[in-house]
């Protein structure tokens, strides 16, 4: 996820200021136009980062809830084999 913070940042310093290159008649138009899709870019690349830290922490949190799980089971099966329940 470090990646897709790295780019969502580079993506929020990234504008395209000044409109000499464009000449008189589309300065007007095609500014806007890349800064409105730089500026959806910047917010796809935030919730996509976002969504991947979310997918972490739920992947972290089922893996530590298996271990513990697999825990109990595991104390509870030694309390049976040395109860005398059954033996493996």
């Amino acid at each position: 996820m470090a990646r897709l913070k790295k780019a969502a940042e580079a993506a929020k310093q990234v504008k395209f200021g000044g409109t000499e290159a464009y000449g008189i008649l589309v300065q007007a138009i095609i500014p806007p136009v890349i800064e409105a899709c730089v500026g959806d870019a910047e917010k796809g690349l935030d919730s996509f980062s976002k969504l991947g830290d979310t997918v972490t922490e739920a992947v972290r949190t089922a893996a530590q809830t298996y271990e513990d799980v697999d825990n109990t089971m595991a104390d509870l099966l030694k309390k049976f084999e040395d109860a005398g329940i059954f033996r493996w």
